[in-house]
């Protein structure tokens, strides 16, 4: 089978860059260094822009565990710097606490078709 991308790491980032590919037309293939997909919590939460893609495909409220639109965060700490969002006028960040990645790595490879080959490690 042939693949147009090859994507490093079935993280969220891999997963949801795999399936937005997909719905583009595009056949990735992503190589995953793990025996399997795995529910570790590889992070402390998701911030940012990422956030408002996991809303616009549905997949927000089942990962924050909220009702509703993901909303724009008051503050933010950039290191140990707090910086103050409020008076953004449009303010970009966003965030998804405590995420583990179940609810995506659930749906991401198989449902949008993309291939997910473990135990391979990318070098170079």
């Amino acid at each position: 089978m042939v693949s147009d991308v090859v994507i490093a790491g079935a993280g969220p980032n891999g997963l949801m860059l795999a399936c937005e590919l997909r719905l583009a037309g595009v056949r990735p293939v992503v190589l995953e260094r793990l025996p399997e997909l795995t529910t570790m919590n590889r992070a402390n939460g998701l911030v940012g822009q990422v956030v408002r893609m996991l809303d616009r495909r549905g997949l927000y409220q089942p990962l924050a565990g909220e009702s509703g639109p993901p909303q724009p965060m008051p503050a933010f700490f950039f290191g140990a710097v707090p910086m103050d969002l409020h008076t953004l006028d449009d303010n970009p960040f966003y965030l998804i606490r405590k995420w583990t990645g179940s609810g995506v790595r659930q749906d991401a490879g198989g449902a949008q078709g993309s291939r997910l080959w473990f135990r391979r490690r990318v070098r170079g």
